[in-house]
């Protein structure tokens, strides 16, 4: 676990959680916007 810090200036975990961030963030977003309109 210490391999994956989380800290955004090593490139590694950014490249690594960026992929998956992405999709977090629209399905997050997509959540919160349903919740919102209805």
């Amino acid at each position: 676990m210490a391999e994956y810090p989380i800290n955004k200036g090593i490139g590694r975990p950014v490249e690594f959680k960026g992929l998956k961030a992405q999709y977090l963030f629209i399905f997050c977003g997509g959540l919160l916007a349903l919740f919102v309109l209805f």
